[in-house]
């Protein structure tokens, strides 16, 4: 198995099939161990056999997982070696065109000439196969589901009343207090989290009483987005009073 230290099914393997994949219980660790067979460098790789010495092979070895499960293994963040794809397929048994005795007309004379025929012309030139893995919206979904605590923060979010401006920090520290977790370290994930929620980054950095403060808006993106920076400073410094107050308000402030 993966979580054994012998390796010798990795003699003359150019294709590793890994059924029902479930290991993310098993933590990142393992993840980290199929690094090496999931691209070059390295080069080699060491076969440990049960019986034997060590030995290297060359890294020819690609790796195809399937698995049932919405987290069969955990990825760390912009991973770059997993292609990811979330099939909406419905069973074969459902499908019209699907027989029992499919894969018997598969074996019959001719059969795998014309799959061959099929995926030799098959235009593969775009693909750069050195580069990274493509991504896609299952790998992210699983990016963000590998981190412990991070996981169904959405429902906890959305039930907690917040000002209509606020920041990663104040967001971070409540979540704290809410979970009961020491520490929120991921901030893209948490970004990703507050975007799918409707909130809106307002992409500034200002200072208001002593500290940097990068604001979100909760609600209302669209008009804070249009907002001066100024204006926004200003709505910030009177959120301890729980005074928002909308644009026409801060034009008065200015006629003023």
């Amino acid at each position: 198995s993966l979580s054994s230290g012998f390796t010798d099914y990795l003699e003359n393997t150019k294709l590793l099939t890994m059924e029902e994949l479930n290991l993310s219980g098993q933590g990142f660790w393992i993840a980290n161990k199929l690094k090496p067979l999931q691209a070059a460098p390295p080069k080699s790789l060491t076969v440990n056999p049960k019986y034997g010495k060590k030995y290297q092979i060359p890294n020819i070895v690609n790796i195809v997982a399937y698995s049932n499960y919405d987290l069969p293994v955990k990825l760390e963040q912009n991973q770059r070696r997993w292609y990811v794809i979330k099939s909406e397929a419905p069973k074969l048994e459902s499908m019209p065109w699907y027989t029992y005795n499919r894969f018997n007309e598969m074996q019959s004379d001719g059969a795998i000439d014309q799959i061959l025929s099929y995926l030799n012309r098959r235009d593969i030139s775009s693909f750069n196969h050195s580069g990274s893995a493509p991504r896609s919206d299952a790998a992210e979904s699983m990016e963000m589901n590998s981190i412990t605590g991070y996981r169904d923060l959405a429902p906890t979010i959305r039930e907690i009343e917040w000002l209509e401006l606020t920041d990663l920090r104040e967001v971070k520290q409540r979540l704290e207090f809410e979970v009961g977790r020491s520490k929120f370290n991921e901030d893209a994930y948490l970004r990703k989290i507050l975007g799918s929620l409707g909130w809106v980054n307002l992409g500034i950095c200002m200072k208001v009483n002593g500290r940097s403060v990068r604001p979100w808006a909760t609600v209302r993106g669209d008009l804070y987005k249009q907002m001066k920076q100024a204006d926004i400073r200003r709505i910030w410094s009177k959120r301890d009073d729980n005074s928002q107050i909308t644009r026409s308000e801060l034009n008065k402030d200015d006629e003023q």
